[in-house]
Protein backbone atom coordinates (compact mmCIF):
# COMPACT_ATOMS: atom_id res chain seq x y z
CA UNK A 1 0.00 0.00 0.00
CA UNK A 2 1.03 3.58 -0.54
CA UNK A 3 -0.22 7.06 0.16
CA UNK A 4 -0.53 9.49 -2.72
CA UNK A 5 0.39 12.87 -1.26
CA UNK A 6 -0.09 16.03 -3.30
CA UNK A 7 1.46 19.33 -2.28
CA UNK A 8 0.05 22.74 -3.07
CA UNK A 9 2.59 25.54 -2.90
CA UNK A 10 1.09 28.98 -2.36
CA UNK A 11 3.47 31.46 -3.88
CA UNK A 12 3.43 35.05 -2.69
CA UNK A 13 5.51 37.89 -4.11
CA UNK A 14 8.85 38.03 -2.29
CA UNK A 15 8.82 41.75 -1.46
CA UNK A 16 5.25 41.59 -0.13
CA UNK A 17 6.24 38.65 2.07
CA UNK A 18 9.23 40.47 3.53
CA UNK A 19 7.36 43.78 3.91
CA UNK A 20 4.44 42.16 5.73
CA UNK A 21 6.59 41.57 8.84
CA UNK A 22 9.26 44.26 8.93
CA UNK A 23 9.83 43.79 12.66
CA UNK A 24 10.55 40.03 12.39
CA UNK A 25 14.10 38.63 12.46
CA UNK A 26 15.76 41.91 13.50
CA UNK A 27 14.38 43.91 10.58
CA UNK A 28 13.74 43.64 6.84
CA UNK A 29 17.24 42.43 5.90
CA UNK A 30 17.20 39.65 8.48
CA UNK A 31 13.64 38.68 7.57
CA UNK A 32 14.53 38.58 3.85
CA UNK A 33 17.40 36.19 4.67
CA UNK A 34 15.04 33.89 6.57
CA UNK A 35 12.49 33.95 3.72
CA UNK A 36 15.28 33.25 1.20
CA UNK A 37 16.35 30.25 3.28
CA UNK A 38 12.80 28.88 3.29
CA UNK A 39 12.55 29.37 -0.48
CA UNK A 40 15.81 27.49 -0.98
CA UNK A 41 14.66 24.57 1.19
CA UNK A 42 11.29 24.49 -0.54
CA UNK A 43 12.81 24.53 -4.04
CA UNK A 44 15.21 21.69 -3.14
CA UNK A 45 12.33 19.62 -1.78
CA UNK A 46 10.10 20.28 -4.80
CA UNK A 47 12.82 19.52 -7.33
CA UNK A 48 13.61 16.22 -5.61
CA UNK A 49 9.92 15.27 -5.53
CA UNK A 50 8.72 16.16 -9.02
CA UNK A 51 6.50 13.12 -9.44
CA UNK A 52 4.60 10.79 -7.15
CA UNK A 53 6.06 7.46 -6.06
CA UNK A 54 3.08 5.28 -6.95
CA UNK A 55 3.75 2.62 -9.60
CA UNK A 56 2.44 3.62 -13.01
CA UNK A 57 2.69 1.67 -16.23
CA UNK A 58 3.07 4.91 -18.18
CA UNK A 59 6.50 5.57 -16.70
CA UNK A 60 9.34 3.11 -17.27
CA UNK A 61 10.93 1.99 -14.03
CA UNK A 62 7.95 2.88 -11.81
CA UNK A 63 6.93 6.19 -10.38
CA UNK A 64 3.89 8.19 -11.28
CA UNK A 65 3.64 10.42 -14.32
CA UNK A 66 1.47 12.85 -12.35
CA UNK A 67 3.20 15.77 -10.63
CA UNK A 68 3.23 15.53 -6.85
CA UNK A 69 2.93 19.30 -6.41
CA UNK A 70 1.32 22.36 -7.90
CA UNK A 71 2.33 26.00 -7.49
CA UNK A 72 -0.50 28.48 -7.01
CA UNK A 73 0.37 32.18 -7.16
CA UNK A 74 -1.48 33.58 -4.15
CA UNK A 75 -1.49 37.12 -5.49
CA UNK A 76 -3.64 35.98 -8.43
CA UNK A 77 -6.23 34.71 -5.92
CA UNK A 78 -6.46 38.03 -4.13
CA UNK A 79 -9.53 40.15 -4.72
CA UNK A 80 -7.29 43.21 -5.22
CA UNK A 81 -6.34 41.75 -8.63
CA UNK A 82 -9.93 41.89 -9.94
CA UNK A 83 -12.59 44.54 -10.49
CA UNK A 84 -15.39 42.57 -8.85
CA UNK A 85 -15.76 39.90 -6.20
CA UNK A 86 -17.44 37.71 -8.82
CA UNK A 87 -14.30 37.85 -11.01
CA UNK A 88 -12.13 36.91 -8.02
CA UNK A 89 -14.35 33.95 -7.14
CA UNK A 90 -14.34 32.76 -10.76
CA UNK A 91 -10.53 32.92 -10.84
CA UNK A 92 -10.31 30.91 -7.60
CA UNK A 93 -12.70 28.29 -8.97
CA UNK A 94 -10.59 28.08 -12.13
CA UNK A 95 -7.44 27.40 -10.07
CA UNK A 96 -9.22 24.79 -7.95
CA UNK A 97 -10.40 22.94 -11.03
CA UNK A 98 -6.76 22.10 -11.82
CA UNK A 99 -5.86 20.76 -8.36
Amino acid sequence: PYVDIKFIVLHRPYLETVASHLDFDLGPEGHSNVISGFLLLLSRFLMSNLYGAAPDAAVEGGGSSAPSWTIVCADKLSSKEYDTQQQALAAREHVLSYL
